[in-house]
C-alpha cells in the first residue's frame, strides 16, 4: 500500500527539477511552485504547528 507522500512529488524535487533544467537570474527570481506543491507546503506547515509530523515529512519541510 502506498502513502500519499509516495504518490506526490516532493516539494524539493520540484525545485531541483527547475534548477536542473537550467536557470537564469531572472527565471530564478520569478520561480513559483506549482499549485499542488504550494498546497502540500501549506499543509505540512499547518500540520507541523498542530501536530507532530512523521520523520519523512519533517525532512521534506526542512
Amino acid at each position: 500500500m502506498t502513502t500519499s507522500i509516495q504518490n506526490q512529488q516532493k516539494i524539493y524535487d520540484e525545485f531541483i527539477d527547475f534548477l536542473a533544467a537550467g536557470v537564469t537570474p531572472e527565471t530564478l527570481v520569478n520561480f513559483q511552485y506549482s499549485d499542488s506543491a504550494e498546497e502540500r507546503l501549506e499543509n505540512l506547515i499547518y500540520r507541523a504547528k498542530m501536530e507532530k509530523l512523521r520523520t519523512e515529512e519533517q525532512k521534506e519541510l526542512s
